[in-house]
């Protein structure tokens, strides 16, 4: 699980990476597409479930919606929370037991 759980965030690295080349050079593009916006938060958000039980953080997911239909870049809003938490369990001390 630790392996697979690491092996997706240096994928999403390496894409960061080359997205960043993209921008660059312009030819990044949105790729809007229509869902459920708070589902799809939440289903990332859970993502970090693992993490967080490792780390001895308590994660919990609030929202006043539980559903937002809308059009959006299901991989830029990923990058987004992805990198939003990632920072956030990477500056978060490790809680004592």
């Amino acid at each position: 699980m630790m392996i697979e759980r690491n092996a997706k965030r240096l994928l999403h690295l390496v894409n960061q990476l080359l997205d960043l080349r993209k921008m660059e050079v312009n030819e990044l593009k949105l790729n809007m597409s229509g869902g459920d916006i708070a589902e799809f938060i939440k289903a990332t958000t859970d993502s970090f479930a693992d993490l967080a039980e490792g780390k001895g953080i308590a994660l919990d997911y609030r929202s006043d919606m539980d559903h937002l239909p809308a059009l959006f870049d299901r991989d830029k809003v990923e990058r987004i929370v992805f990198n939003l938490l990632s920072n956030a369990f990477k500056f978060t001390s490790t809680a004592v037991r």
